[in-house]
């Protein structure tokens, strides 16, 4: 607690200080009725026990702010420091931003390219065939085994041997070793893997017919690489003749 005397009418009183940079925070525990006129002239601090001047306050003469909070003032020595009370700004929310619906022309395009991805796995995956001794095999139809399987099929159309196993190939599972096939079962297996690729093939040309003329974005959605999922009115005559075989 601090005891300080006002200049100009020489009044003493019991407070607080609280230095505050270039301003000082005066708080008392009882009202002070008409601060502006006490410290016209400044104030001093007096020792508590002597009442000797200690500290000089002259300087320090304007009312800065007078607190909401009861008997605290702020006092100034700069004329021109003046209070600006800080209103509190409710801060706007950032509305969320909305969410982003592709065209329809998009949504065509990204299914399109699903179902292609869905032909090509699928050509990709191979064709279980029925050999000639009643024995079955998977064969992988990579572009590369597609190419390899067309000169097969050349050599065994050329065979004159066409029971004798002396074409070698081998199955899509990696754990199975190569071995020679009788070129009978070259053709049983590119006739298979013809047919498969040219279903495939077809049906995929068709169904992106009828993806893009679709004119809503839920349909081009709901759409699936089945056979089902295609009318019959976009059947090209080759698909007909392949599902119909």
């Amino acid at each position: 607690m601090s005891i300080i005397k006002f200049n100009k009418t020489g009044s003493i009183i019991e407070c607080n200080l609280e230095p505050e940079g270039h301003r000082i925070r005066l708080i008392s525990e009882h009202p002070i009725v008409g601060i502006k006129e006490l410290i016209a002239d400044g104030f001093v601090e007096l020792n508590e026990h002597t009442q000797v001047e200690m500290v000089d306050f002259s300087d320090e003469k304007y009312l800065y702010h007078e607190e909401e909070k009861e008997h605290v003032f702020v006092i100034t020595n700069e004329p021109d420091d003046v209070w600006q009370p800080q209103s509190y700004v409710v801060p706007i929310p950032t509305p969320e931003p909305e969410p982003y619906v592709p065209s329809l022309d998009e949504v065509k395009a990204q299914k399109i390219s699903e179902m292609e991805s869905v032909m090509n796995s699928t050509i990709l995956a191979g064709v279980t065939v029925t050999l000639s001794d009643e024995t079955s095999g998977t064969f992988s139809l990579s572009q590369e085994d597609q190419i390899f399987l067309t000169n097969l099929r050349m050599m065994a159309d050329s065979s004159d041997d066409q029971d004798t196993p002396s074409i070698p190939w081998h199955e899509a599972d990696e754990f199975k070793q190569c071995k020679f096939y009788a070129p009978k079962d070259i053709v049983l297996i590119t006739d298979e893997a013809r047919k498969l690729i040219t279903y495939h093939v077809t049906f995929f040309r068709d169904l992106r017919i009828y993806i893009n003329s679709l004119v809503t974005s839920s349909a081009v959605e709901a759409v699936t690489y089945d056979i089902n999922s295609l009318p019959q009115t976009f059947w090209s005559e080759v698909l007909k003749a392949i599902v119909n075989e």
